[in-house]
């Protein structure tokens, strides 16, 4: 299998594999889920095994996790579009304008990530060799899953030499970032322009209201009716040339040389936070095409002082 094209949103990894292209303008299901645990575990486990085994077995910590969790996504035809530090943002399409099956595929999905990680809780790591019962054992991962319907923009932005990025934009992505302030650990949220059409269809625990905006969420318990997982179909292989621009160089580099092991190390390095506005995604048509030119303005400059755009996210009226 090429390493690459996991890189690439499963949705999208299919169509190019059909060689159709993906329409811009959707409607369909955002789900958010951020999953908190990973700091205080990196500190845990570095202490008790040292730096580098210690990043060893955070690799495989994270690798199950985000496993499971995407696995739980897949099974309901969720495409993930990207991460933001440890929170992964996912699409459920509503082809053929169902937007209600859309909306229990995202429902289903974030309720199953819920039981899944149920497991880490308390996160259980058996001590080896000769080292004493692990202290990590009392550390648990939480996860909030937050979910909001409606329309988005859906494109690729990116210097195809330096990575090609997959981006979802709109007030819809500002209404996820709204009820994830909303939201606490472990518990499923949306608001109540999303799930309006379909309240018979839910079990809601709890209504909240934002004493600044005056919108509604509701903490969703359960659904009366559980769609059937009706996970993807089999993607043909990508050529390495269709799928390497999503990767940056260096890890596609490691990856073909199946130095992907040596990907978990613990470096010092700087972070760098850009934030910026001024682009309407909802109402402006050549608002993809002046992001597109901005982030491969940003990717050059960054390329050029030895650093890389690791992330990009939208929505909360900034990107």
């Amino acid at each position: 299998m090429n390493p690459t094209e996991v890189y690439i949103p499963i949705d999208r990894r299919l169509a190019m594999a059909r060689g159709v292209s993906m329409s811009e303008e959707c409607r369909g299901a955002v789900l958010f889920v951020d999953i908190s645990g990973f700091t205080p575990l990196t500190g845990a486990l570095t202490r008790y095994y040292g730096p580098r085994r210690g990043v060893e077995e955070l690799t495989r910590l994270l690798n199950r996790v985000y496993t499971d969790l995407i696995a739980e996504i897949d099974n309901y035809q969720g495409s993930v579009i990207g991460f933001s530090g440890d929170a992964v943002t996912c699409w459920f399409d509503a082809q053929d304008q169902q937007l209600e099956d859309a909306t229990m595929r995202g429902l289903s999905a974030a309720l199953a990530v819920q039981r899944t990680m149920t497991k880490y809780r308390p996160l259980h790591i058996a001590p080896k060799g000769n080292l004493p019962p692990d202290p990590t054992q009392e550390i648990s991962l939480a996860v909030k899953t937050v979910i909001a319907v409606g329309n988005v923009r859906r494109f690729t932005v990116g210097d195809p030499q330096i990575q090609l990025i997959d981006v979802l934009a709109g007030t819809t992505l500002d209404r996820v970032a709204a009820t994830e302030t909303m939201a606490r650990q472990n518990e499923l949220l949306s608001d109540e322009e999303s799930l309006r059409p379909f309240l018979a269809k839910v079990v809601v625990d709890e209504w909240r209201t934002d004493t600044k905006t005056g919108r509604r969420y509701a903490r969703i318990r359960a659904l009366n009716a559980v769609p059937q997982p009706t996970p993807w179909p089999a993607c043909p292989p990508l050529s390495p040339a269709n799928a390497q621009p999503w990767v940056l160089p260096a890890i596609a580099e490691r990856l073909w040389g199946e130095q992907s092991r040596f990907l978990a190390e613990l470096r010092p390095a700087a972070a760098l936070f850009l934030r910026f506005t001024g682009l309407d995604f909802d109402h402006d048509p050549e608002s993809p095409q002046k992001l597109d030119r901005y982030i491969q303005w940003v990717q050059r400059i960054v390329d050029q002082h030895e650093g890389a755009l690791i992330q990009l996210t939208t929505g909360d009226k900034g990107s």
